[in-house]
């Protein structure tokens, strides 16, 4: 039975294209991390906002009970929410030790379902706000129904949604994040911002 044989030039030649491919695999690793750590240091940014914009409602202590409780609502199956709301979940966790108003801040990711599922967990979990991370704008009016009823602030990520009845809306806006406030609709829950507050944001009334 014969053997191949594998000449000296021939493997030679092959090296060239397997180092090419470890080093094209190494830089796309190396992006890879690059873009996670990137969506890590937004998330974080976003949430410290988050926090503040929280910390500018003179109603919050009397709305709050032992502790500000917020909760992330995502779309179950939408890989983008998903993601999103554990990026989010992710920044609030690096400024766990914050307070907001000298109270405790606890942050929770929850699939929204329905209009009565989202008011069982305020009055349950006793959440103070809600931020909407994608995916559920057909939903705004299910869900600024049940906010305004239980003064819990609705937060969001996009202007239109400040628009449809949203009361705050933290926006990209590349390099910075724009916050947008819907004056009307943050008084119907029950919020009263600062003149602070309203002065960094772009209000609409």
């Amino acid at each position: 039975m014969g053997r191949t044989v594998i000449s000296r030039k021939s493997t030679a030649r092959r090296m060239p294209r397997f180092v090419a491919a470890a080093v094209a695999c190494i830089l796309v690793l190396r992006a890879m991390a690059t873009s996670a750590q990137e969506d890590l240091r937004l998330a974080g940014r976003r949430a410290t906002i988050l926090a503040r914009i929280l910390s500018y409602d003179a109603n919050l202590v009397s709305r709050a009970g032992s502790s500000v409780d917020v909760a992330l609502l995502f779309k179950r199956g939408d890989k983008d929410s998903e993601q999103t709301a554990e990026l989010i979940r992710a920044g609030f966790d690096a400024i766990r030790s914050a307070k907001v108003g000298g109270l405790g801040l606890t942050i929770q990711a929850v699939a929204f379902q329905s209009g009565p599922q989202l008011d069982e967990l305020i009055v349950r979990r006793g959440i103070d706000a809600v931020v909407l991370v994608g995916g559920l704008d057909a939903e705004i009016g299910t869900i600024k129904q049940v906010t305004r009823r239980r003064l819990v602030l609705s937060m969001g990520n996009d202007e239109s949604q400040v628009s449809k009845g949203i009361s705050v809306a933290l926006v990209e806006e590349d390099p910075k994040l724009t916050i947008y406030v819907n004056l009307s609709q943050s008084k119907e829950e029950g919020v009263s911002f600062s003149p602070d507050m309203l002065r960094l944001a772009k209000v609409i009334r």
